[in-house]
């Protein structure tokens, strides 16, 4: 659902909608510094525009959840990801 969608549901202004959300995602990313590497990981690369530009996506098999998607996907792209 796109943010004015949304803030006309709840009766919201579209700045109030994107506060919140980027509050929500500020919060979630601080979650995952402190989580572990997933026992189980699974890897797609699926494209974000008409296959010119491409996303890696990292799952946690184990416990059915994604928990990461990284920009491009060659060896370059994800090398610091993967050192950090």
């Amino acid at each position: 659902m796109c943010s004015k969608t949304l803030a006309k549901t709840k009766g919201l202004g579209q700045a109030t909608i994107s506060r919140i959300y980027a509050q929500f995602t500020v919060l979630k990313a601080k979650e995952r510094l402190s989580e572990c590497c997933p026992q189980v990981l699974g890897i797609d690369e699926p494209t974000l525009h008409k296959a010119k530009r491409f996303s890696t996506t990292l799952c946690d098999l184990k416990n059915h959840k994604i928990f990461d998607v990284v920009e491009g996907r060659s060896n370059s792209e994800l090398e610091t990801y993967f050192t950090q």
